[in-house]
């Protein structure tokens, strides 16, 4: 059996979320304390080669493209989430803690959604988990009591009886009432189980729904957009045909497919340009075959060659040069 743990609850996980940000709050107060410069700065003092407003004279610190976010000026835009105060404060800090204070709330920020993303997809995952064994339990708790209504069906006594044996019939009559309300109730019993075994299904499918629109919306967002999704839903459902994918697994595809799809129609799109490249070059080529060819300037055709040769091997020839004689005659044979 699987066992599922227990929701920890909302306090809990703000908790947990508290002592992370407060984590790393600490280690953001331990790397500006921990610069070379921070004791003059604390003691009012400006190291070499800063001006007053702490910005570098000869040139400000470039943002490592990861937090710091820069306005058209040149200066760190305060976190969002911050307040107007908070804001003011972070204007008046130097432009090096300014930039520490944005990376970090930038790598903070990526860290939380990147464990609350997994939090979440291992929630899911145990949900659907736990869905699809409440299923097949309601499954097989519904086979068991239809086998069991079915051994229930305990006819009505021969009416005969009521002359022949009175006695019999009685008890034989308290038998089927008895056996007829238990099969009454097994047959409840089995449509609820069966109603909760199409909950449990109707529940894991919505689950999984949700999943892989997040999943989309993450990775392959244009494919949920109400513009570009029909376009690609084709695309992506002609490439997947091709594949072998039937009509009814085209309607139950998941994120998994999806982008394996994406990324097989991608392929199919190089392929068919590589093929439409190759089909343009052997149309030059097959139009080049049947162009007469071009004799070079100051050259002699093929046709001229030879003849010049053969006359140059019948003077041979007379003078005496067997071997001129033999291409001679070999050129009528």
């Amino acid at each position: 059996m699987i066992m599922i743990e227990p929701d920890m609850g909302g306090d809990t996980v703000a908790r947990t979320l508290e002592d992370r940000f407060a984590a790393f709050g600490e280690e953001t107060d331990d790397a500006v304390a921990e610069r070379p410069d921070s004791g003059a700065r604390r003691a009012g003092e400006e190291p070499d080669g800063t001006s007053p407003a702490g910005e570098s004279e000869s040139s400000a610190p470039e943002a490592d493209g990861e937090g710091a976010a820069a306005a058209d000026d040149g200066s760190i835009v305060p976190p969002v989430s911050w307040t107007s105060a908070e804001k003011a404060e972070f204007a008046r800090l130097p432009r090096a803690v300014q930039e520490t204070l944005s990376r970090r709330e930038a790598e903070r920020e990526r860290f939380v959604q990147a464990k609350s993303h997994e939090a979440q997809t291992a929630r899911s995952a145990v949900e659907r988990e736990a869905l699809a064994t409440i299923r097949e339990l309601q499954g097989r708790y519904a086979d068991h009591l239809e086998h069991f209504e079915a051994q229930l069906a305990v006819p009505e006594p021969d009416p005969r009886l009521i002359a022949e044996d009175p006695e019999l019939y009685a008890g034989q009559l308290e038998l089927h009432r008895h056996y007829a309300a238990q099969r009454a109730h097994a047959q409840q019993l089995l449509a609820e189980a069966r109603q909760q075994a199409v909950f449990a299904q109707q529940e894991m499918t919505a689950r999984e729904q949700e999943e892989t629109r997040a999943v989309l919306a993450a990775a392959f967002p244009e494919y949920l957009d109400a513009t570009s999704g029909p376009k690609l839903r084709q695309e992506l459902g002609s490439t997947a045909l091709e594949l072998g994918y039937s009509t009814e697994q085209l309607a139950q595809v998941d994120h998994v497919d999806i982008l394996a799809m994406r990324k097989a129609n991608e392929w199919r799109q190089d392929a068919l340009k590589y093929r439409a490249l190759m089909a343009n070059r052997m149309e030059t080529v097959r139009a080049a075959r049947g162009m007469p060819r071009v004799s070079r300037p100051g050259t002699a055709g093929r046709g001229a060659a030879d003849s010049q040769r053969y006359a140059q091997d019948r003077q041979k020839m007379r003078d005496g040069d067997k071997d001129a004689a033999v291409r001679t005659f070999a050129r009528f044979l």
